[in-house]
């Protein structure tokens, strides 16, 4: 159980890093006619955000436990970027700013993936047990990612958000697995 969750998990870190961050400006200057130096500026001003998310997902995980961060996250990350595909090309630039931003806070949620990995390994087998979950999802994820992402887009400019959706619903149940299973109740306040 432990090495699919690791997988799921691992996957919404990947989704949420090379749809939400590395792609991004190609999307915003390819379909939404972006100038390439704002979109760049999106993209580090989001970074900066994603770290700030990791570092805020931590402290709220020492005190509500990884499990409810990824619910709450999982979920925000598939609300806010609702609202900020669905701007594009329709709201000004300093509103899709301001989004893409709270966007990238909100996917500092993948702080998580390597800290639940590390509570749901016994010491034993830690190492292999994180090493096969990310290699293996990453090596999957991270091959299919882009290449999904593009056939959505051959349907609708806001295809990526479609993949979000998919990532976050995933991932919002089996945060839900791994909170009944690898979290004491009392950690859940």
């Amino acid at each position: 159980m432990a090495v699919g969750i690791g997988m799921v998990f691992t996957w919404f870190l990947t989704g949420c890093v090379v749809v939400l961050i590395l792609a991004m400006p190609n999307l915003l200057t390819g379909a939404f006619g972006f100038v390439r130096a704002d979109a760049f500026k999106m993209q580090s001003a989001a970074i900066i955000m994603q770290m700030l998310g990791c570092i805020s997902a931590g402290l709220l995980a020492d005190r509500f436990g990884a499990g409810k961060v990824m619910l709450v996250g999982s979920a925000s990350v598939a609300l806010v970027a609702s609202i900020f595909y669905n701007s594009l090309g329709h709201a000004d630039t300093s509103t899709i700013f301001m989004l893409y931003m709270l966007l990238g806070l909100c996917s500092g949620t993948v702080g998580m993936v390597s800290y639940s990995m590390v509570k749901m390994f016994p010491a034993q087998i830690r190492f292999s047990g994180i090493s096969f979950s990310y290699n293996v999802a990453y090596a999957i994820a991270g091959g299919l990612t882009l290449p999904l992402v593009q056939w959505l887009s051959l349907y609708s400019n806001i295809g990526a958000m479609y993949y979000i959706w998919a990532v976050c619903l995933v991932t919002f149940f089996v945060a839900w697995l791994y909170k009944s299973n690898f979290e004491a109740p009392s950690q859940s306040q």
